[in-house]
């Protein structure tokens, strides 16, 4: 015999199977707070964490580690002596205008 043939029965009677994870059941008893107290700080959620925004740099902090990369990969530039090496010229160049720059900037607003 064939399940689809009583239909009219299934229909009538609500299904009590569910599938999945049971609910937790909710408390239904009211939460009284007296108008004095001060309000309970609420649960951490369990979700995923917000982004956290990434502060941007001071104008400091961003000259500091500009010297710092120029003296490491450039050091000839930023002692101001000139020495045959490997690195290309335009490479040189660049840090040579880039110092020139950060030194002009530490004698406007920092000195």
């Amino acid at each position: 015999m064939n399940n689809n043939m009583n239909n009219s029965i299934e229909s009538t009677v609500p299904t009590t199977r569910k599938r999945g994870r049971p609910r937790k059941e909710k408390s239904t008893t009211p939460i009284t707070s007296a108008p004095t107290s001060t309000s309970t700080p609420a649960t951490k959620k369990r979700g995923r964490p917000r982004k956290v925004q990434k502060v941007e740099a001071t104008d400091n902090q961003k000259i500091t580690h500009i010297k710092n990369f120029i003296m490491k990969y450039h050091p000839s530039v930023a002692d101001g002596t000139e020495e045959i090496s490997k690195d290309s010229s335009e490479s040189k160049n660049m840090a040579k205008k880039l110092w020139a720059n950060v030194i002009d900037y530490e004698k406007k607003y920092l000195v």
